[in-house]
């Protein structure tokens, strides 16, 4: 800092930041006076999946990165794909002797995922369509058979895909998003069952064919890209 002239000035450091990498070149930390300090441990399973560790913040003092408090621990299977995170829980109990939360993801023979597993131990499933492989449904398997039962478990989401052709010969990719909502049947409406009744959310619509063409009234120039939606009371934008 400085005066001139019965004024002062202050002028602050200019934040460094520091990164040091492996011999491997991958990132071993991030320090500096502009940023959160992390740091970064790696290892191999004997089932070959890799794993990752990151702590966030300063070293204990007297300590190492391994004494960090607040870490995440991710690993990897040999395709790349995330198969387990853990981070430490803290709440009044156990802030000094934290918990592990472990979260798990599994995945089917050609790579698309079909479960996940909280640190509940709930698990979230994933159906696929049959047609296009395209994620159909997912929800909470609240029953905890395995399968996603449209009158048992929470609020499962879906999505459908599919291709029309309009009256003017225009090919458009159609996507239906619908929700499964209702938690309770009404026994006064006898042969309908509503927890199996969707509610539509929403509906997009991409245009496929009839590019490059001039744009339609009330637009100019030449038609690039189109795509409509309709919301859940049925406004199209």
């Amino acid at each position: 800092s400085h005066e001139s002239e019965g004024r002062s000035s202050h002028k602050e450091p200019v934040p460094r930041l520091l990164t040091e990498h492996y011999r491997d070149g991958r990132m071993k930390s991030v320090t500096g006076t502009g940023t959160i300090h992390t740091y970064y441990d790696y290892g191999v399973e004997s089932n070959g999946q890799q794993w990752t560790k990151v702590y966030t913040g300063d070293i204990p003092a007297a300590g190492t990165f391994a004494d960090i408090p607040m870490w995440q621990k991710t690993w990897t299977d040999v395709l790349g794909r995330t198969v387990k995170t853990q981070t430490p829980t803290f709440d009044a109990v156990h802030f000094t002797n934290p918990t592990t939360a472990t979260t798990e993801r599994f995945y089917d023979a050609v790579g698309r995922l079909t479960k996940t597993r909280a640190p509940d131990q709930k698990e979230t499933l994933y159906e696929y369509d049959t047609d296009l492989g395209e994620l159909l449904r997912s929800g909470r398997d609240a029953n905890a058979d395995g399968d996603l039962d449209l009158a048992t478990d929470v609020r499962i989401s879906e999505s459908s895909a599919a291709y029309e052709k309009d009256a003017s010969n225009v090919w458009w990719r159609k996507t239906t998003n619908k929700v499964y909502s209702v938690e309770a049947d009404d026994p006064a409406t006898a042969g309908v069952d509503e927890r199996t009744v969707p509610v539509t959310t929403g509906v997009s619509r991409t245009r496929l064919t009839g590019l490059g063409t001039t744009a339609p009234t009330p637009y100019t120039g030449i038609l690039t890209a189109e795509s409509r939606s309709t919301d859940v009371h049925g406004n199209e934008t």
